[in-house]
C-alpha cells in the first residue's frame, strides 16, 4: 500500500526527525500503519554526517534526517545505522 507517494514525515523522542517532499517515497503497512520497520536512503556520501557514531544528519533540498541511534556498518558503498 503506497500511503504517499512523494512526502514522508517521521517525528520521535530526543528530537529526531526525518521529512522527505518532493522525492518519490514507497511505503506499505504491515498490520500496524505506525510501525516503521526500516527506511532505505540512496543519496551522495558527503551530504551524511555521523556524530560520535550515535546521531544521523542528512539534508539536501528533498531530505531532511536528524535522529538518535548506533552506527552499526560502514564501508565504501554503504552505512547502515541503527535508530532508536
Amino acid at each position: 500500500m503506497i500511503l504517499h507517494s512523494t512526502l514522508l514525515k517521521l517525528v520521535g523522542a530526543n528530537n529526531n526527525e526525518l521529512f522527505i517532499t518532493g522525492w518519490p517515497v514507497v511505503t506499505y503497512y504491515s498490520n500496524q500503519i505506525w510501525n516503521v520497520n526500516s527506511v532505505v536512503l540512496f543519496v551522495p556520501e558527503n551530504e551524511i554526517e555521523i556524530f560520535e557514531n550515535n546521531r544521523i544528519a542528512i539534508k539536501n533540498d528533498n531530505l531532511l534526517i536528524n535522529w538518535e541511534g548506533a552506527l552499526y556498518n560502514k564501508d565504501k558503498n554503504e552505512i547502515v545505522f541503527d535508530c532508536n
